[in-house]
């Protein structure tokens, strides 16, 4: 079961096209700054992944924050608005963010793609940075 926007953004298209999607979604989106598209880390490792993708959506905004949660310090935490921790940014990724966290700045994602196939559940989100 997979769930797609109408724009097809995918864990392997950003693999593909990383930089050209984030260029086109600064273009089209009024969301705030696009920092990069990414897909989460330790979402297929994660006890309630199917709940998580039954209650996630494309388009859903998460919040990113440091957390106890991460498998290692340099990991950021990706959570609902309801607190559920659904991934991490992967620490080469975390670098900037951090930075603009502790600098007072607003760091979300919108959920680009989401899919939940051989009970392996895999997030594609678009970082984005408020206030900077």
């Amino acid at each position: 079961m997979t769930k797609f926007k109408e724009n097809s953004i995918t864990a392997t298209s950003i693999k593909k096209q990383r930089w050209d999607i984030v260029k086109e979604l600064n273009k089209s989106q009024k969301r705030g700054c696009v920092l990069d598209v990414l897909e989460l880390e330790g979402s297929y490792a994660l006890d309630n992944s199917e709940e998580i993708f039954e209650k996630l959506t494309v388009c859903d905004r998460l919040t990113v924050c440091e957390s106890n949660d991460a498998p290692n310090k340099e990991m950021l935490t990706v959570m609902t608005e309801e607190g559920k921790t659904v991934g991490f940014l992967p620490g080469s990724i975390s670098i900037l963010p951090r930075l603009l966290l502790n600098k007072g700045c607003g760091i979300y994602c919108y959920v680009e793609y989401i899919d939940f196939t051989n009970k392996l559940l895999t997030i594609v989100v678009s970082l984005y940075v408020n206030n900077y």
